[in-house]
């Protein structure tokens, strides 16, 4: 059997694996209980059936216990390298070609012991290689010129750094009691790639590829994150990496889904969740609704509700709790919680 990233590919030409397959193709994600019972089997032999390889242009690839399928010149991409096609292949240190041994996948980049770090705590998910290759060095950037560019945090004068930043410069001034304005260095705005930013970590954003799009966004966007991952029914994101503290590195733990999916793997925080999206969409509206009503996140996620809030609106509140009490608990559940807003 041959290995691509976290599960097995299986090769398949009798009738049987081509049924399997089909199915497989037009339910990503399936479990092998499912998919036994599709096909007329118990799951042990659907197990005993899927390694007997023989050469064919239809694969079936096993990654936590469900299942895709794809044909021969298809291929599986790592989260950091659709994160950095997406981006626009910025450039990156290296020319050394080898195994990164963060995505798995054969790259040019660097060698990885020059780029280690005492702080690295991903070293469980380390694979066998010498290098870390561009995409994932991309992945991990501290000081990121293209982020920084995406979400406008880069101005080519000094005056402009200072007129896009009135916070700083208002905190700046009531520190020093003035009101003359500040040099961009008193305001933590570096002179760098040929004008003036705020340098950008990768660890701070949520990371979504839709449609071959980067989109990095930050807690406070959190209803741009909901029409990536709701907006179009039947399309997930290619990759989902949403960050609930925005310190952690996450984007290397990811998966990522073929297109035209209606349920895929989105990575929340450390949290690698199979979703749906209808379940995520109507857990979503029914925590909304219950906000709306005067709930606040902690009540509604634990169930736990202050009574004197209750009194007032509890017709409303019993139809919406009765389908919390259902959904409470799920996969979705605590995505949900963070993704709902009040207005």
């Amino acid at each position: 059997m041959a290995t691509q990233e976290a599960g097995w590919v299986w090769q398949c030409n009798i009738p049987t694996y081509e049924k399997m397959w089909e199915i497989v193709r037009i339910h990503p994600g399936i479990k092998c209980s499912e998919l036994a019972t599709a096909v007329g089997c118990s799951k042990s032999t659907a197990w005993r059936r899927l390694p007997k390889l023989e050469m064919s242009n239809l694969l079936l690839y096993e990654d936590c216990g469900r299942l895709f399928a794809y044909e021969q010149g298809e291929y599986m991409i790592s989260s950091s390298r659709i994160l950095y096609h997406a981006a626009g292949f910025p450039e990156m240190p290296g020319n050394l070609e080898g195994a990164c041994c963060i995505c798995g996948m054969h790259g040019v980049g660097r060698e990885f012991a020059e780029w280690d770090r005492p702080g690295f705590t991903g070293r469980d998910f380390l694979s066998d290689g010498t290098i870390i290759c561009h995409a994932c060095q991309f992945s991990f950037g501290e000081q990121s010129e293209s982020l920084t560019m995406v979400v406008e945090k880069w101005w080519s004068t000094d005056a402009e750094a200072i007129a896009a930043n009135p916070d700083r410069v208002a905190k700046w001034q009531k520190k020093h009691k003035t009101t003359a304005l500040p040099m961009s260095e008193d305001i933590n705005v570096t002179q760098k790639w040929n004008g003036w930013c705020i340098p950008q970590k990768m660890r701070n954003y949520t990371h979504i590829v839709k449609d071959g799009m980067w989109y990095p966004l930050n807690k406070g966007q959190k209803g741009e994150m909901k029409l990536l991952l709701l907006g179009d029914a039947g399309r997930l994101p290619e990759l989902a990496v949403i960050s609930e503290t925005g310190q952690k590195h996450l984007v290397f733990r990811a998966k990522t889904n073929p297109l035209g999916q209606e349920a895929g793997w989105i990575l929340f925080e450390e949290q690698l969740l199979w979703i749906s999206q209808s379940h995520l969409a109507m857990s979503v509206a029914v925590i909304e609704k219950l906000l709306r009503l005067g709930f606040s996140k902690t009540e509604i996620e634990t169930g736990d509700y202050a009574q004197h809030r209750i009194a007032p609106v509890f017709a409303a509140w019993w139809e919406q709790e009765a389908k919390a009490v259902c959904l409470r608990g799920t996969e979705s559940w605590e995505l949900s919680i963070f993704l709902s807003q009040r207005e």
